[in-house]
């Protein structure tokens, strides 16, 4: 006679296949997360790989390094779930979690499109792992019930807890890495100012123009002009480019009533957010700037290139 044990069933080699790709990919979760927590601690150490600005203050520095180590809970609960009797909860939590990823991966592209990607493909395994090994499981029991109709209430957290993450950490990670950018596209167009000041001189009598204006397009159908000598764009002419405003001051004028000298402005449409220097140019072509919230000035010192 033949006898069988008490416990409960072993599960179909495909339950079990999944479950094991369910636990690797929390383990990958998790470090993944603290290679994030390494990068936020590095960034707020002053000396980043991939660095904030200069002004993010400390208090953004570390709620966001309190927002990311929080991350790794639910994948360190889902391995928790999944070694006890509580696998329906693991697989629950598991697939929330995945999905919450996928949606904050997918908000990261802009930001690391590489590491996003990676994050992206391994949420989307995750979620799918959970389903998978849910199904087949489900079918050995006999279980109608699907995923979701088991899943605790408190699983559902899993899916706020990388938007919310990346709504913090992507959108002040991607201000950072655009503001050298901006700078660069402000410094870029004060040199296509001067020159084409030197251009307009040189065409309408030894005169800078009265405005940026001056220097801009002419109207369709009509030939430049000193009104509209076609030399610079709209947005530089409407003195707005690039999150830049340019404020162009023309100087003193000879007996002749010809403009002899001139200012240009570069500032940041919102300081911090968008830039981090301000800048000064004139007749003579040297740019100036300031790191202050303030307009650069012909006392401020000329830039490095």
């Amino acid at each position: 006679m033949t006898t069988t044990s008490a416990g409960p069933p072993s599960l179909p080699p495909a339950a079990t296949r999944w479950l094991w790709v369910v636990r690797i990919l929390a383990g990958m979760s998790i470090f993944l997360i603290v290679l994030l927590i390494w990068w936020v601690w590095t960034a707020s150490g002053g000396t980043p790989p991939m660095p904030f600005p200069a002004s993010t203050s400390k208090g953004v520095h570390l709620c966001t390094l309190g927002l990311v180590a929080l991350m790794p809970v639910p994948y360190l609960l889902i391995l928790v779930l999944l070694r006890g009797k509580s696998e329906q909860k693991g697989l629950a939590l598991a697939a929330m979690t995945g999905c919450g990823g996928a949606i904050g991966a997918f908000m990261g592209f802009g930001s690391s499109p590489a590491a996003s990607l990676v994050l992206l493909v391994s949420q989307i395994l995750l979620l799918v792992g959970a389903y998978r090994a849910h199904a087949a499981k489900r079918r050995w029991i006999g279980d109608p019930r699907k995923l979701e109709q088991v899943a605790p209430r408190w699983a559902y957290l899993g899916l706020f807890v990388f938007p919310g993450f990346f709504w913090l950490f992507v959108s002040e990670g991607m201000i950072a890495h655009s503001v050298p950018r901006y700078q660069a596209w402000a410094l870029r167009s004060l040199h296509m100012i001067n020159t084409a000041e030197g251009t307009y001189a040189a065409e309408y009598g030894g005169a800078f123009s009265s405005s940026l204006a001056a220097l801009g397009p002419p109207a369709a159908g009509t030939s430049p002009s000193a009104a509209a000598a076609g030399l610079v764009d709209s947005g530089l002419a409407g003195g707005t480019k690039d999150f830049y405003a340019f404020t162009y001051t023309p100087g003193r004028r000879d007996a002749a009533g010809r403009i002899e000298t001139y200012t240009l402005m570069a500032r940041p449409l919102k300081f911090r957010r968008w830039g981090l220097q301000s800048f000064f140019t004139d007749e003579t072509g040297v740019i100036r700037y300031t790191a202050e919230d303030r307009p650069a000035t012909a006392k401020d010192p000329p830039i490095g290139y």
